[in-house]
């Protein structure tokens, strides 16, 4: 039993909430006005295989079908030509390899610094679901049944005919989204305690030994107190017992 697979597009991962375009900060929602399309006469508007309707320009949709130059060339073209401050990198399945190649091609091609004071990058794996059309032949089907059918087309109009209902099967594939930041990386806690960290340096020799000195030197105060203490309730039972025993002595006399 053979089939015939129609994979439908992935789903796209989703929108940002602000733009990382300059002008993006003077419109309430922080979100820059995407330029609309402009067709040719005659030509369909359709969009490129880096990007897709909905999502700002800097979101780049990496495949391997467009070129690693063509996509070094547009970021570039952002960053350097209209100001952008962040690129985002998303790609799926095969084509992670080429966005790895692409990140690193651009963080040689900008002319900015490496490091927290210039381009700094954040990478977040995942997976996605994708969904395939599957039509499944009927069994004992071959080609020349194939050819058949193709030459019988016509007929399907005729009368009832039922076609066949494709089934859906999911597939999971890895996702990767690469954030390339052109801006001074923002102070993090978690930085400021590792700082805190490194400045309680361990004491040296002469306050060590000072320190276990003065330990010693409590510790053997405290015994001493608690050899007085004992002794102490020592001399007062001796006390209570020899008056007791005086006591003693006075009823016998006595009687």
């Amino acid at each position: 039993m053979s089939s015939a697979v129609k994979k439908l597009p992935p789903p796209a991962p989703p929108k940002q909430r602000s733009s990382a375009h300059p002008s993006a900060w003077t419109h309430p929602s922080h979100k820059a006005p995407t330029v609309p399309l402009k067709p040719l006469q005659g030509v369909t508007k359709t969009r490129g295989d880096a990007g897709k309707a909905g999502h700002g320009r800097e979101c780049i949709f990496v495949t391997r079908k467009t070129a690693l130059g063509a996509l070094m060339g547009r970021c570039r073209s952002l960053v350097v030509d209209e100001g952008y401050t962040s690129l985002t990198l998303y790609a799926l399945g095969p084509a992670i390899s080429h966005a790895l190649l692409l990140l690193h091609a651009l963080l040689d091609l900008l002319p900015y610094p490496k490091g927290e004071k210039g381009m700094w990058y954040e990478i977040r794996t995942g997976s996605v679901e994708c969904v395939d059309e599957v039509d499944k032949m009927k069994d004992g089907q071959t080609d020349d049944n194939n050819a058949v059918e193709k030459e019988d087309a016509w007929l399907n109009d005729v009368g009832s005919v039922e076609a066949n209902v494709p089934e859906r099967a999911t597939r999971v594939k890895s996702s990767i989204e690469i954030t390339i930041h052109i801006a001074p990386r923002p102070a993090s806690k978690s930085l400021s305690t590792s700082k805190e960290r490194k400045k309680k340096n361990r004491p040296s020799k002469k306050t060590r030994l000072a320190r276990w000195n003065r330990l010693k030197e409590e510790e053997r105060l405290r015994e001493e107190e608690e050899e007085e203490e004992e002794e102490e309730e020592e001399e007062e039972e001796e006390e209570e017992e020899l008056e007791e025993v005086e006591g003693d002595e006075e009823a016998a006399i006595n009687a």
